[in-house]
């Protein structure tokens, strides 16, 4: 739906309930607008992110992407915490298997729900 037919519509209910929440228009105006921004941009973002990623990473853009060093790289391998695939001599980590193992460390801020 078109930003300006949700706002229209928002208007029409508003409306039918008072005057009271026609005299705060501007600030539903302003929450329609970021209750849109924030239901796009997270998502946009998030497949933008996705888009620019390889489907497997070598063992430097392992550790560029993840700010970790090769050394940890190649400790966390030989430890088998994170997921890889070996072909002879090649080593590559599938990205989304390395992104779910990061995932799997997140810690949440008080307050915040899951």
């Amino acid at each position: 739906m078109h930003q300006h037919s949700l706002l229209a519509a928002l208007l029409l209910a508003t409306r039918e309930i008072g005057d009271d929440a026609l005299a705060d228009l501007g600030t539903l105006e302003a929450a329609v607008e970021a209750g849109i921004r924030n239901a796009l941009v997270g998502p946009v973002a998030d497949a933008i992110r996705r888009a620019n990623l390889p489907p497997y990473l070598t063992r430097q853009q392992l550790a560029e992407l993840t700010g970790w060093s090769l050394r940890k790289v190649d400790y966390l391998k030989a430890e088998r915490r994170i997921p890889y695939i070996r072909r002879g001599r090649s080593v590559l980590f599938p990205t989304a298997e390395v992104e779910q193992y990061l995932n799997e460390g997140l810690v949440l801020a008080k307050g915040r729900p899951p």
